[in-house]
């Protein structure tokens, strides 16, 4: 007998892991788990779609916060405790920081609330890509696991073939 017509048997308490049907599921395991982590990364990027605009459009708003307060302070009328500013025809007193702070966020308050809004759904984003990375990082472990028992079958195999 030649080498090419010998026929190897392999011992059975290695059938459980090399076995053609253990052999195909494990290729099986491998494709999925790659979908499973294209997935896992293309949810990551679609979280990602809007936040480049929502920083945009926060960094817009804080500077249009600045200068609507910087002009309300500008109106204010008056010294020390006896400063004041004219809404309409009514003459607000504004004798104290806690006043003038009032005042300087309510000349802003409609842009405030829309800060308030985009820094909201940055919030959002922020949790949507925490859970979408735990998925990539538990989808890649979950393949990485698989690639060894691949990598085992694969040594045996080899092992096995160079008795």
């Amino acid at each position: 007998m030649n080498e090419f017509t010998a026929i190897k048997t392999i011992p059975t308490e290695y059938i459980p892991i090399i076995s053609t049907r253990v052999l195909e599921g494990t290729l099986i395991e491998l494709n999925a788990g790659m979908d499973d982590i294209l997935k896992a990364g293309q949810a990551k990027e679609a979280v990602y779609a809007n936040k480049r605009e929502l920083v945009k459009q926060k960094l817009s708003l804080d500077t249009e916060i600045k200068l609507a307060e910087s002009d309300a302070i500008m109106q204010i009328r008056g010294e020390a405790r006896s400063q004041y500013i004219m809404i309409g025809t009514e003459k607000v007193i504004l004798g104290n920081d806690t006043a003038r702070d009032a005042y300087r966020r309510m000349a802003a308050k409609d842009l405030r609330l829309e800060m308030a809004r985009v820094e909201g759904e940055l919030a959002a984003i922020d949790v949507d890509l925490a859970k979408a990375s735990d998925a990539w990082y538990c989808s890649k472990d979950a393949n990485d696991n698989i690639r060894a028992k691949a990598t085992v079958q694969a040594s045996l195999l080899n092992f096995l073939s160079d008795k």
